[in-house]
């Protein structure tokens, strides 16, 4: 029988602290069951239930693993349609990537929140990252080759508002991204510079009265603006986080490939913090 959410919940400490990136433990639990977040961001499991845990949502996962091949395999067969016949080593520069031949193949080197992946028209690899890979990884790195952009990024920042087809993206951002930063970095704005540097991230120079400004690059032509505001409990302030888009974002990525980046920003950041 498979583990649900709300038994999952059972487990977790329900106090809503946040440690997790998450607003509350039925949003982590959620996220754990549904999306497979790592467990291992609730630090308040005491080993062996961590570990009974784990085996019950790892193999859960695997048996999950017999459906969701169709819809990658679908997602992945028309993305790599739409790149098979680009020219990588002319189109590289644009996308900020290098062009290399590993084993007879030409392969895209792409930087990726701090990692490198090497894509070619069939297969894409994480060169430098350890654990299983994200099959939805892949799919956004092709995405981003496929858009053939040739636009460089003006430095412009705009909201999720200010982006067509953005109305029901945005609670998604809202959810996935800000509340989480905002919530595992409440109290410690220095832990979230430590964790932006680490993904080539840099302070950024704007006018705000931000506790944190900082410039990532996801990928290298989609730069995002990460601004924090910490808690001030005398003042009644929550802390806040809020992410800014190059306006020339929907050239590289599609709305919803935008917003699940900016997701996977979230959780390398919070992994970087617990490291």
């Amino acid at each position: 029988m498979a583990l649900t959410i709300l038994q999952l919940v059972k487990y977790l400490p329900m106090t809503n602290c946040g440690d997790c990136g998450y607003a509350t433990c039925m949003a982590f639990a959620s996220h754990v069951v549904k999306k497979k977040e790592s467990l291992w961001l609730c630090p308040h499991l005491s080993p062996e239930v961590f570990k009974g845990l784990n085996r019950e949502i790892q193999a859960q996962q695997a048996k999950n693993l017999q459906v969701a091949p169709d819809r990658f395999k679908t997602a992945k067969e028309f993305v790599t349609g739409k790149i098979k016949d680009l020219d990588f080593k002319e189109l590289a520069p644009y996308l900020g990537g290098e062009v290399e031949t590993r084993d007879g193949q030409e392969v895209m080197i792409l930087p990726y929140l701090g990692r490198r992946y090497a894509v070619s028209k069939e297969e894409a690899q994480a060169l430098d990252a350890t654990g299983e890979q994200d099959v939805w990884d892949v799919i956004l790195l092709y995405n981003y080759i496929a858009s053939n952009c040739r636009k460089v990024p003006t430095g412009k920042w705009v909201s999720i508002d200010a982006l067509p087809g953005s109305i029901p993206k945005k609670p998604e951002l809202e959810e996935t991204c800000e509340k989480r930063v905002a919530q595992a970095f409440k109290g410690d704005a220095p832990s979230l510079m430590k964790a932006v540097a680490a993904l080539g991230g840099e302070r950024a120079e704007v006018e705000t009265s931000a506790d944190v400004k900082a410039t990532i690059h996801p990928l290298p032509k989609t730069p995002f603006l990460l601004l924090f505001w910490d808690e001030d409990p005398q003042e009644g302030f929550e802390a806040r986080a809020k992410v800014l888009f190059d306006e020339t974002i929907l050239c590289f990525l599609d709305i919803e490939s935008a917003v699940f980046l900016a997701e996977k920003m979230a959780t390398r950041l919070i992994e970087e913090k617990t490291r």
